[in-house]
This record gives C-alpha cells, sequence and structure tokens, in this order.
C-alpha cells in the first residue's frame, strides 16, 4: 500500500484507489471539478516517489 502525505496529513492509497478520492475521503479539500482527471484542476506533483498507474486516473 501506498501512503502519501497532503498538507502534512499522511493518507492510505487503497489499491485502484485515486490520489483525489484517497484526498477527499482523507477529509482534506483539493481543487476539483470533473473527478475524471479531464479538467487538470486537481493536478498534483509527486515530490518522491513514484505514483501507481491507476491512481493517476481521476
Amino acid at each position: 500500500m501506498v501512503t502519501l502525505t497532503y498538507k502534512n496529513q499522511k493518507i492510505p492509497l487503497q489499491d485502484g484507489q485515486s490520489v483525489l478520492d484517497a484526498i477527499l475521503e482523507g477529509g482534506l479539500s483539493v481543487p476539483h471539478a470533473c473527478k475524471q482527471g479531464v479538467c487538470q484542476s486537481c493536478l498534483l506533483k509527486a515530490t518522491e516517489g513514484e505514483i501507481p498507474p491507476a491512481a493517476q486516473i481521476g
């Protein structure tokens, strides 16, 4: 399992879960509109490690 840190809070990323969904389920706010990755308003940058391809969708 991958753990991501956003706004100094550690959030577990389940297999097949998107980064956006994990952040929102963790109770944090991040700009988003379509939840599909199309509008790119939720675009974030990884500062270390690798994001699983399935987590990059939506």
